[in-house]
């Protein structure tokens, strides 16, 4: 953007010191003529390159990944994710708290931990296997495996 800002002011500049130069005559309409065509191919040159598909917008805009708000948008998204399943289940099962492991490469949940210290049987509920139960809800809630979803406590 910078070059494409710098190669008009030139020409603009080079127009104006040319026009101070040439005589009043018949010359110097036709090299203003000249100037004026070159100053709108300057101006016009992205459009032509646009035309041609040799376009990038990195030759006019420059931009750069900003990996910390992307890290930090990531970690939001994971913690809503954690919130309304931690929701979702004290619903349900109340006491029972989730943790999510997140793999940073491939950016998706690796284990879900749920802590079951805290939850309270209920004296109808008690033949109840909540560790299957509590498996097959997460399941149900955020589609993962079995073997990465570790009930304890």
């Amino acid at each position: 953007m910078l070059g494409y800002l710098l190669s008009i002011v030139g020409a603009i500049v080079l127009l104006m010191v040319v026009q101070l130069i040439l005589p009043e005559g018949k010359i110097g309409v036709s090299v203003r003529s000249i100037l004026g065509i070159f100053l709108l191919f300057v101006i016009l040159s992205p459009i032509i390159k646009v035309v041609n598909d040799k376009f990038s917008f990195s030759d006019v805009w420059e931009y750069e990944l900003d990996e910390n708000f992307l890290s930090q948008t990531e970690a939001k998204e994971y913690q809503l994710l954690q919130d309304a399943l931690q929701s979702e289940l004290t619903r349900e099962y109340q006491g029972a708290k989730v943790s999510l492991n997140f793999d940073s490469k491939s950016k998706q949940v690796s284990y879900i931990f749920v802590d079951l210290s805290d939850f309270v049987i209920n004296k109808t509920d008690e033949h109840i296997n909540y560790y299957t139960a509590i498996k097959e809800f997460v399941k149900k809630q955020i589609n993962i495996s079995d073997e990465r979803i570790v009930v304890y406590g």
